[in-house]
């Protein structure tokens, strides 16, 4: 009987010793894998941080070109904006000299024409048309000044 229970007791310390054997490898398992999750958790946060590092450095250099054309656009809007006003001043200018050639040369012809009449008047004698030929040739000439 005693032997019955000794072995009884050592098939009972086997077991146990098993089943701690199983749940030692089960903890050794169980922190495998914890510590395989911390890893792939870790490359995953640094995968990310390289990803967002190099977004920004790409978005930042998006930024830096398209004020770059930006600024190169104001130039030349600045550029455009000068030369419309130089060519408006031009026109200006030319129209400006045009008119005055052009009722110059008019007013002139208008007194040589007053000049002319008034001498006719004065050998038909009316005086009146006359001084009013001299009042215009005035006014032309103040013109034409």
């Amino acid at each position: 009987m005693l032997r019955e229970r000794e072995r009884t007791l050592r098939r009972d310390v086997a077991q146990m010793y098993g089943g701690m054997v199983a749940t030692a490898a089960i903890v050794v398992c169980v922190l495998a894998g914890a510590l395989m999750l911390v890893e792939y958790d870790r490359r995953r946060g640094v995968a990310m941080q390289d990803f967002l590092r190099s977004e920004n450095e790409r978005l930042e250099g998006a930024v830096r070109e398209r004020s770059a054309t930006l600024a190169e656009a104001n130039r030349e809007l600045t550029w455009f904006s000068k030369r419309a006003l130089q060519i408006q001043e031009q026109e200006r200018r030319s129209l400006a000299l045009e008119l005055h050639d052009q009722i110059g040369q008019e007013l002139a012809s208008l007194v040589l024409s007053l000049g002319r009449c008034e001498r006719e008047m004065a050998t038909t004698g009316q005086s009146d048309a006359r001084s009013a030929v001299q009042d215009s040739i005035e006014i032309a000439t103040r013109g034409l000044r």
